[in-house]
């Protein structure tokens, strides 16, 4: 699935060997039957992968606050402004805060 969504071959390798691949795999070519688009599985894709990195997902649970402090500490890695960085705590948040809520 990866192959189908990613271009270059280090960016293939990279989300085949990251944590879950398996499972992201799946869960990607599952939405992909439905028919979403290229750029939709892309931005998906990097969501899937950073969640599976920086979260830990092999805990019984995760409270919301943990969530806040891996978002937190996941901004300050990037090389961009506050305003940026505070976008990227949002986009980590609350799919995951609306996740926990079902």
């Amino acid at each position: 699935m990866f192959e189908q969504i990613l271009t270059y071959r280090v960016c293939i390798y990279r989300h085949r060997s990251g944590l879950d691949a398996e499972e992201r795999g799946r869960y990607l070519a599952l939405i992909s039957a439905e028919g979403r688009l290229r750029s939709t599985l892309l931005a998906i894709l990097n969501r899937l992968h950073v969640m599976a990195e920086w979260l830990p997902l092999r805990q019984s649970s995760i409270t919301p606050s943990q969530i806040q402090s891996i978002a937190q500490r996941w901004s300050a890695t990037l090389r961009c402004s506050e305003k940026c960085r505070h976008r990227a705590e949002t986009w980590f948040v609350h799919p995951r805060r609306r996740a926990m809520r079902r």
